[in-house]
């Protein structure tokens, strides 16, 4: 039998457990919404599932503009090549040598290959303003410094 204290500690063990588990899942949201940026909704995932993201593409009523990694865009479009029909354009933003399979370069209008975020951000302001999704998704490997960027990027072009 345990004494008193080790009650105690044992039940502040578990809820500090469970404190940590709330965090993670708190953290782990799936999408975040930031509004309308020159005409788009944009929204921001990092740490997504790729078949999560091919139904989240696929839900979409609107043309989504696609700022992603190429693993990411590849093995979306490989897995469910219909969602070119979704898509607006893809700006790759870790491979500025990346060039699309040459099996899709007629069914995407706009395709572009930068090697940052803060590039890719900075040419998708040149993309058609129209009614429209812009989803920017990739790893947390690099959330920090990916926060800054999106978020100077939102602060520029909120009202634009």
């Amino acid at each position: 039998m345990g004494t008193r204290n080790e009650t105690h500690i044992n039940s502040a063990l578990q809820l500090l457990q469970a404190r940590k588990e709330a965090l993670d899942r708190i953290n782990k949201v799936q999408m975040r919404p930031h509004g309308k940026i020159m005409e788009k909704d944009l929204f921001t995932w990092f740490g997504n599932s790729i078949d999560d993201l091919i139904q989240t593409i696929s839900s979409f009523p609107d043309p989504i503009h696609w700022i992603a990694k190429k693993e990411e865009v590849l093995q979306v479009l490989d897995e469910k090549e219909d969602l070119f029909n979704k898509l607006g354009s893809i700006i790759v933003y870790d491979s500025a040598k990346f060039s699309i399979p040459s099996k899709w370069v007629n069914s995407l209008p706009t395709y572009i290959a930068v090697s940052t975020l803060e590039d890719a951000l900075i040419m998708s302001v040149t993309l058609p303003r129209q009614k429209s999704v812009m989803l920017i998704t990739g790893n947390t490997k690099d959330g920090e410094l990916n926060d800054k960027y999106i978020s100077e990027f939102i602060t520029a072009y909120r009202s634009a």
